[in-house]
């Protein structure tokens, strides 16, 4: 080949090259702590376990760690990032039983070949127990089988009623770190976590478990920031490593609420989620292991307008009402100046403490608002004899809880936290969207 065939095709190339990157967004992100946005991947709330499930392991741990403080009260659990992975680094070590681990991994359709073959440095012991009218809770965070070392997290015995946010905010932080392992590397992520009793947890515990039963969440994210067009927009990863999280994204000037969940998961996406930025749309393609750059792809130009968040239009929805005929939540807003539409179930104790509200609401604002509620629930029946005994008037929809896919309303919308209430005008516009802690807050757009 001649020098100028030669630097065509390299020209060729390297054009080729740029423009297959020029679409490529990277966002450096840092780690952060911070106790004033409350951000709520769900998955991140996690569960301690009783080690009952590993008879051999706990007899072990009660052997030899020390500084176990002199209770009988005093009850050992355990949390693990990566449970078949610990399981079976257990059964490695002749301390998890046989039969039970090969019905764990037969059950879960668990692949043993893609674990690591080097036992993962993760998970914390914990012990629980409780003394006069306190609870306490100490985790071996450093794994050095001394619990005299680690910060004991006391607590009134009424503090596990209701941990509420502003309550959880003002705990001790503690440093946690642990390893994953991914595509046959192993990488270590330090944390900042709170720790702290939960009677609340939704999960059908036993009389000794629910006594007990803790938790702890994850007090930090990864954020960025970088100019789209004309503003500013900020991205947040909050995870338990690069390949399980959950991103953030909302403009500069948009604050976060402290206490409302369901206000700031209006900004939640995943990896490969499709978002739309100052008329473009963007997809998120991943993160690096260190979670210190996040990768973007721009796609197409759009005049995309509809959406969940705030800002966004709603796009045509139907749904079945209480006596299983279908009905057009669009053609309802035409109807008056605002809509409330209200995401909500029996079984859910703040969505029935906002039932009063709601009533007030409708009955004072009769000209300017029709009210929508839509209840997520096991049982039609149940639902029908509460709004007739509460005497609710207003348009009530269904959703089965129990469908095996998500429902195309909760999925399109985002719905993933009841109450959910979502304030449209007669367009379909999404004027506000948050949960009972900014519901006042959503009254002043009403006017």
């Amino acid at each position: 080949m001649n020098i100028k065939a030669f630097f065509i095709v390299s020209l060729f190339f390297v054009s080729n090259f740029f423009f297959a990157q020029k679409d490529k967004i990277i966002i450096t992100m840092q780690q952060e702590t911070s106790n004033n946005i409350n951000l709520d991947f769900g998955y991140l709330k996690t569960n301690f376990r009783s080690l009952d499930w590993a008879p051999i392991l706990k007899k072990r741990i009660i052997n030899t760690y020390k500084g176990v403080p002199v209770h009988d009260s005093i009850n050992y659990y355990n949390y693990f990032d990566y449970a078949s992975q610990a399981s079976y680094d257990y059964y490695k070590k002749n301390e998890n039983n046989k039969e039970k681990f090969i019905k764990y991994i037969t059950e879960r359709k668990i692949d043993t070949l893609k674990l690591s073959k080097k036992p993962l440095v993760q998970g914390m012991i914990a012990i629980i127990g409780f003394y006069k009218d306190k609870q306490f809770i100490i985790a071996d965070l450093n794994r050095n089988e001394d619990f005299s070392d680690d910060y004991k997290y006391e607590f009134n015995i009424n503090f596990r009623e209701n941990p509420d946010t502003e309550s959880i905010n003002k705990l001790v932080i503690s440093q946690y770190s642990y390893e994953s392992y991914v595509d046959n590397n192993i990488f270590t992520y330090t944390r900042n976590i709170v720790i702290f009793p939960d009677l609340t947890q939704p999960y059908s515990l036993d009389k000794k478990e629910l006594e007990y039963s803790s938790r702890f969440i994850y007090k930090d994210y990864w954020k960025g920031e970088m100019k789209f067009s004309n503003r500013f927009y900020e991205f947040y990863y909050q995870c338990r490593d690069n390949d399980f999280g959950a991103f953030y994204v909302k403009p500069k000037l948009v604050s976060f609420s402290k206490n409302d969940e369901v206000l700031n998961n209006q900004y939640m996406h995943y990896t490969k989620d499709t978002i739309n930025i100052e008329g473009f749309d963007y997809k998120i393609d991943s993160v690096n292991r260190k979670i210190s750059k996040l990768y973007l792809t721009k796609l197409e130009a759009t005049t995309k307008k509809y959406g969940n968040i705030i800002g966004k239009y709603i796009n045509q929805l139907f749904l079945k009402d209480l006596e299983n005929n279908t009905f057009s939540i669009n053609q309802i807003l035409k109807e008056k100046k605002y809509t409330l539409i209200e995401f909500w179930g029996t079984w859910c104790g703040p969505c029935i403490e906002m039932t009063p509200k709601l009533i007030d609401l409708d009955k004072n604002n009769k000209d300017l608002l029709n009210i929508i509620s839509i209840a997520n629930d096991e049982n039609m029946d149940v639902v029908k004899n509460y709004v007739k005994k509460k005497n609710i008037t207003w348009k009530n929809g269904f959703v089965d809880i129990n469908a095996k896919k998500r429902d195309p309303i909760l999925k399109g919308l985002n719905i993933i936290q009841f109450p959910t209430f979502i304030l449209v005008n007669r367009k379909g516009k999404i004027l506000h969207r948050g949960g009972p802690e900014s519901f006042d807050q959503m009254l002043k757009e009403i006017k």
